[in-house]
């Protein structure tokens, strides 16, 4: 299975060093997240239609809506885990973020005279010498910017989760809400409020009450050249009001159902120690510091070998002391 490889960019090239026991639970675990974040994008998927089924009334349009919200929202839960996966091991990812403690391991050498093979074999020891001193990942040291960022992701989850809950309940209790529905429309009380009573005395109260039981009545009757889909209501707002009256506690339930399965990756990936704690993330923090370790000494050797050159052709020493001994 390569979806991690698709969503994650997981390269198995990174775990060869690593044992294959090791090697195959790590692509397992992210092949098991990103099942989770399809499954998540498929029922986001589901909910955006049953919106736009109900606003539109057409359901070419609704799968369009659907496919849009899928994708806005797939873009958002894959930043938000990619915002967590930062390697727990401390030293690596200050390594990682400051690196002139490697840098000045190689000032005294003569670079010039080697290759890249003798380069390389520089950059693997001072790979091994690093990955022996990060046997253990270190918990993150706390700062207020974390509370800040940390609530951050989770209002943005919580917020995906209570749109896509709404629409996916107003399909489950479809039934119940249409004969909510129908019980509000033919309510001897809506009937009479829609009925003008020039009696009244209070106009202005009168006409406020007209004009949203008249504007609930339309809602709920159904026009010939407009049938209704899925719920019989044209107003997606006053379904989801009518849903949350007959659901009553169930409402919340459900909600909860659901925000407790779209917060179930972040906390997977924030708490487990298979993926900020994991191999994986540890071999990758290390092929950065090598990477870079490697172009530093690449840029290193062509300066001194630019020098030498320069000190050989033009004796830029012999002109520095000349002007040393005028001044």
């Amino acid at each position: 299975m390569k979806l991690s490889k698709y969503l994650f960019g997981i390269n198995k090239e990174y775990l060869n060093t690593t044992e294959q026991d090791i090697s195959k639970r790590q692509i397992l675990v992210y092949n098991i997240l990103s099942i989770m974040l399809l499954t998540l994008v498929f029922i986001i998927f589901l909910s955006g239609i049953f919106y736009g089924v109900i606003i539109f009334g057409n359901w070419f349009y609704a799968i369009i809506m659907g496919i849009f919200l899928a994708l806005i929202c797939f873009v958002v839960l894959l930043l938000v885990l990619f915002l967590n996966m930062t390697t727990k091991y401390r030293s690596l990812y200050e390594t990682m973020t400051n690196m002139d403690s490697v840098f000045k391991k190689s000032d005294n050498i003569n670079l010039s005279k080697m290759n890249d093979r003798e380069l390389i074999e520089i950059v693997n020891i001072h790979k091994k010498e690093i990955s022996n001193s990060s046997i253990e990942s270190d918990p993150d040291p706390f700062h207020w910017s974390k509370i800040i960022t940390s609530s951050i992701k989770v209002a943005l989850i919580l917020i995906i989760s209570i749109v896509i809950a709404n629409g996916i309940e107003l399909y489950l209790f479809k039934g119940s809400i249409n004969k909510s529905i129908s019980i509000i429309k033919n309510s001897e009380q809506l009937n009479k409020s829609i009925l003008k009573n020039n009696e009244k005395n209070d106009i202005i109260i009168y006409n406020k009450k007209y004009a949203t039981a008249q504007w609930t009545y339309n809602m709920l009757d159904e026009k010939k050249d407009q049938p209704f889909h899925l719920i019989n209501c044209y107003s997606i707002l006053l379904s989801i009001d009518i849903m949350n009256m007959s659901m009553g506690k169930w409402k919340l339930f459900v909600d909860i159902l659901f925000t407790l399965l779209f917060l179930s990756p972040y906390i997977l990936v924030k708490k487990s120690i298979e993926y900020s704690g994991g191999v994986y993330q540890k071999e990758v923090a290390l092929h950065n510091i090598s990477t870079a370790h490697m172009f530093y000494l690449l840029t290193q050797r062509k300066c001194q070998g630019i020098k030498k050159e320069i000190l050989e052709k033009f004796h830029y020493d012999k002109a520095l002391n000349l002007n040393k001994n005028v001044l």
